[in-house]
């Protein structure tokens, strides 16, 4: 049975205040971010800081399958100021036809990265790889877009037909 998201240790003495855990978010996202910078997986095109906010990542992802080969799709990790004892959340910037994908917030709805299943010691460079395998195998039990999700159970190719189009219409330009 998975675990909630851990929370902060304690320090000798009592709990972590709120400074030094943000402290430890800071320096361990700017870490991760030097190393993903320097060894982006393939796909990866672009992956960049917030000028202002070291907890807010771009990426330029460009996959290599389909349905999405072709699509160049802008998105943004977030990371909790309690990062990283609480998840990221991921956001297309760029439309994408993805039943995993709130069409309201335009969060993805990632299994490894829900609060239930997070754990601190889960990087994000992970998190990516994590989403690069989001994008290639939606999971119909977890999707937010129920008629998506019904369409790809009934027929999976005219799915995948609809988000390669999607993908043709919304994300065939190079950000």
């Amino acid at each position: 049975m998975s675990s909630p998201a851990a929370s902060p240790p304690e320090r000798q003495g009592g709990e972590l205040s709120v400074s030094q855990v943000k402290a430890i978010g800071q320096k361990r996202l700017a870490s991760e971010l030097a190393r993903l910078t320097a060894q982006k997986p393939a796909g990866l095109l672009d992956v960049f800081a917030d000028q202002k906010d070291i907890y807010i990542w771009h990426l330029v992802v460009a996959p290599d399958f389909e349905p999405y080969k072709g699509g160049f799709f802008k998105v943004r990790m977030v990371a909790s100021q309690e990062y990283p004892y609480k998840p990221p959340k991921v956001f297309f910037d760029t439309p994408i036809h993805h039943m995993n994908v709130d069409p309201k917030t335009s969060q993805a709805c990632i299994h490894s990265i829900h609060v239930d299943t997070w754990q601190p010691s889960v990087q994000m460079d992970s998190v990516v790889r994590s989403l690069f395998y989001f994008m290639k195998v939606p999971q119909p039990e977890r999707s937010v877009q129920p008629a998506l999700a019904s369409s790809f159970i009934k027929n999976q190719a005219a799915y995948l037909k609809a988000a390669s189009d999607f993908t043709k219409q919304k994300a065939s330009t190079k950000p």
